[in-house]
């Protein structure tokens, strides 16, 4: 029978070896939400209505795969542990789908585009959901959970990073730091070192548990009872909420931010470096809030982050088109880059501790499903956000100056910016609403720990 270990603190150097598969986690997705649906605007006959709709049914149908890979991983018992074989599956998906996405023929057309991204989308989500949920397996401490997702987030965030390195790497082969095949081709190169070397260092750092504690039982095989347990779940309700409006609002920012900075303000060779910056201090700044989370708790640090973030981004507004705007540009992103450090780590720590609240009131453990729903929720949100930014953007009539337009100011700004920082906000109030603060998890805690020790005692008895 397993024990809650709520003392358990990891080396960081079994905490980096345990998070480095998100790094080609993060390096396999980032195209296709950040760079992709603009690539294939710009270069192809597709328009940008067109890639939206299909980006859209992809992203549902994927999502609704999500809570079965969820609940396979929670109830999966092998010498591998519970997690580890699907992200294995993950990556063998990965390579051939992101090769053929990743590098299109010049005939590509939208069923292309809608087939290889769905696939590698899947891949992706074979291999986060297990990891999230294996991370939240590593400890039931309030603190050591936030450390152990907040160097999980670091390297997934790192991975973020070195995506927009991969041109300056080339350019002396392409004598451009632009985003062309060449490019795309060292992405593929990367990826076939680092997920099979990574999964195989996570695998050998840390326990590879069967999913399931001493006073738990197996959810049922059944996305009903799932979706059953979850409606009475209110913190998890709560943070359905949260999610949805978070991420319909990046969505939206992430899927304009190429088409802002390659057509609108023409600075697509220096795309890389604005990429890069926020995930850099990102990165930096996520040790200041876990240590702001101890003394503040979770969600209001993540409410602070967020809101301060998105107040930020309306600056973009007053920028004028053209390279002029670049250095400014560049200091905004910088600060969001850091507020939004708080969103790296501290999300995925709370649905941990949405879970413990879950294993106490339901007696079941159903970690990965919850993630699986966590990553239903980003992706099928971050689609309708994407979706919804490509329509409004063409209903409001921009047309790229690549293709003769004009570049409308406020066809790009409404979807890129105003309605984005608007749902954020809404966000943020409902995160300082969030029940589950540090002392009412120690009390889960407590009650859980009292549940394990009464099963052990009925076991041992004749």
């Amino acid at each position: 029978m397993a024990q809650h270990k709520t003392t358990k603190r990891l080396s960081l150097w079994s905490m980096i070896a345990f998070a480095s598969p998100g790094l080609p986690a993060t390096l396999l997705i980032v195209p296709v939400f950040g760079i992709l649906p603009t690539y294939y605007s710009l270069n192809t006959k597709i328009g940008l209505a067109e890639i939206g709709t299909a980006f859209l049914i992809a992203r549902i149908i994927d999502a609704l795969l999500d809570p079965l890979i969820g609940i396979l991983s929670d109830r999966t018992r092998s010498r591998l542990g519970a997690r580890l074989p699907w992200m294995i599956a993950g990556a063998v998906i990965a390579l051939p789908s992101g090769y053929f996405l990743f590098l299109p023929p010049a005939d590509a057309d939208i069923y292309y585009f809608f087939w290889s991204s769905f696939m590698v989308m899947v891949a992706w989500t074979l291999l986060s959901i297990p990891h999230g949920a294996w991370a939240a397996e590593l400890s039931d401490d309030y603190d050591e959970r936030s450390r152990i997702f907040g160097w999980k987030s670091i390297l997934a965030t790192a991975g973020s990073m070195s995506f927009f390195l991969l041109p300056l790497a080339v350019a002396p082969f392409t004598h451009s730091t632009e985003f062309q095949p060449p490019t795309m081709f060292a992405l593929m190169g990367v990826l076939t070192v680092l997920l099979p070397a990574t999964l195989v260092w996570a695998g050998i750092s840390q326990p590879r548990s069967q999913a399931l504690g001493a006073g738990a039982v197996a959810t049922t095989f059944s996305l009903k009872a799932v979706l059953r347990s979850v409606v009475a779940n209110r913190p998890f309700l709560l943070f359905v909420g949260i999610t949805t409006l978070a991420g319909v609002s990046m969505g939206m920012t992430t899927t304009l931010s190429f088409l802002y900075m390659q057509d609108y303000l023409g600075v697509g060779d220096y795309a890389f470096l604005l990429g890069m910056l926020p995930a850099l201090v990102g990165i930096a700044s996520t040790p200041l809030w876990l240590r702001l989370s101890k003394r503040i708790d979770k969600h209001r640090t993540w409410a602070i982050g967020l809101g301060l973030s998105a107040i930020v981004g309306l600056f973009i507004l007053a920028l004028p088109p053209g390279r002029d705007s670049l250095i400014a540009l560049g200091v905004i992103l910088t600060t969001m880059g850091a507020l939004q450090g708080a969103g790296i780590a501290l999300p995925s720590a709370i649905l941990a501790d949405v879970a413990d609240y879950e294993k106490w009131k339901e007696k079941a453990n159903a970690t990965g499903n919850y993630f699986a729903l966590l990553t239903l929720l980003s992706k099928g949100t971050t689609a309708i956000g994407a979706a919804i930014a490509l329509y409004l953007s063409d209903a409001l009539g921009y047309i790229p100056r690549a293709r003769g337009g004009t570049g409308d100011y406020l066809a790009l700004m409404t979807p890129f910016v105003i309605v984005p920082t608007v749902l954020t906000l809404l966000a943020c109030v409902l995160i300082v609403r969030f029940p589950i603060d540090r002392r009412r998890h120690r009390l889960i805690m407590r009650r859980l720990e009292a549940r394990d020790r009464q099963a052990a005692a009925a076991t041992a008895a004749p």
